[in-house]
């Protein structure tokens, strides 16, 4: 398959070269470019999917590549197809934003015809497919077939592959295996210079989800200097990785003020400084995500968003989930949370309002 040139906005995209043959033999070639307008949406920003699986297929007949059903298919609208039939069907849904009915075809496709000179190319548009329905999940067992299908074949494609599979992953925060997905056989010489700066960001994330988040946060700022430099030095403008950037850094920060857990709240003195280490942590991460919004990239400004709206929950659910004083009888526990949760926010507020005054943020924990 032929490498598009890169673009200066988005992830590597996708061209498919295929023969399209009609059942009366006539052939043309046809180069088809299908863009995927997101690297991961987010659950409902793409069409609603309909659930094929509750419809029964009719009985069809095999003959050696083309198959004949006895009624016509209510997923494709055919009763008689063969393989690059339903590559081109699907090729059309997914042009047409039908992702539901993109996504069945090139499934069927690959079920029915595994031996197809196109499975390579339908695996990856199943995959596109799931990714704008928002079916991550779908969307990862793709990718990772098609990784495997061109793993040996293309280092360029696999690279590309390895790319989208961790960026998945990391919207699933499945952290552990983005980087075994990365640290594959594809040469670093097979990235593009900007795909090298999303590969060395999504390292960063996965290796601060184990721990290193010092490394992580440096790592983040080197790429961030780069693509400034690289702008600088060409007028290019990288939307998408720097949105990227901004994004990975503010789930780093998230991912930091979790690690900080309330083991007592007997200690007051512990208990103050870890909440201000988690609180900075939090407020850090919505200025971060902040910006990865501003960038006004679609592949990253509704991951931040719903990243920007959990930041709140995620202090105060860390606070609740903290034992509670010892010396507590159940009345005065009760107490207790309603306090916590009243103070808790009231501390936050606090804490975004001294991020423009001088005033240092406290909380008062005297719940007796």
């Amino acid at each position: 398959m032929p490498k598009m040139s890169p673009s200066r906005t988005q992830p590597s995209t996708l061209i498919v070269r295929l023969r399209v043959r009609t059942l009366a033999g006539l052939g043309m070639w046809a180069v088809l470019v299908f863009l995927s307008a997101c690297a991961g949406h987010t659950a409902g920003s793409g069409p609603s999917a309909r659930h094929s699986g509750s419809v029964t297929e009719p009985p069809a007949l095999d003959l050696g590549g083309m198959v004949i059903r006895i009624k016509e298919d209510p997923q494709t609208g055919l009763d008689v197809y063969d393989g690059d039939q339903l590559f081109a069907l699907g090729l059309k849904a997914f042009g047409d934003e039908d992702y539901d009915v993109a996504a069945y075809v090139f499934g069927h496709m690959i079920d029915v015809f595994p031996e197809h000179e196109d499975r390579a190319p339908a695996t990856w548009n199943a995959g596109l497919s799931y990714e704008q329905l928002g079916q991550v999940e779908e969307a990862v067992l793709r990718f990772s077939d098609y990784l495997d299908l061109v793993a040996e074949e293309d280092g360029a494609e696999a690279a590309q592959a390895r790319l989208r599979l961790a960026t998945l992953l990391q919207r699933l925060e499945r952290y552990d295996e983005i980087l075994p997905v990365l640290d594959g056989p594809s040469a670093f010489t097979d990235y593009e210079d900007y795909e090298l700066w999303e590969l060395r960001s999504l390292r960063a994330i996965a290796k601060g989800a184990a721990g290193k988040f010092d490394w992580a946060e440096s790592e983040l700022n080197r790429v961030r200097m780069g693509i400034r430099q690289a702008t600088r030095r060409s007028g290019d403008r990288f939307p998408y990785q720097s949105a990227m950037v901004w994004y990975l850094a503010g789930i780093l920060d998230r991912l930091h003020a979790r690690s900080i857990v309330f083991e007592s709240v007997d200690d007051l003195e512990l208990l103050d400084q870890q909440l201000g280490d988690k609180a900075e942590l939090l407020m850090m991460a919505r200025q971060r995500l902040k910006r990865a919004i501003e960038h006004g990239e679609p592949s990253w400004t509704g991951a931040s968003a719903f990243a920007l709206g959990s930041v709140y929950r995620d202090f105060r659910d860390d606070l609740l989930a903290a034992p509670p004083p010892t010396d507590l009888d159940e009345e005065q526990r009760v107490a207790y949370e309603r306090l916590l949760r009243e103070r808790s926010e009231e501390f936050l507020l606090a804490k975004h309002h001294h991020h423009h005054h001088t005033t240092p943020a406290k909380i008062n924990f005297n719940f007796h």
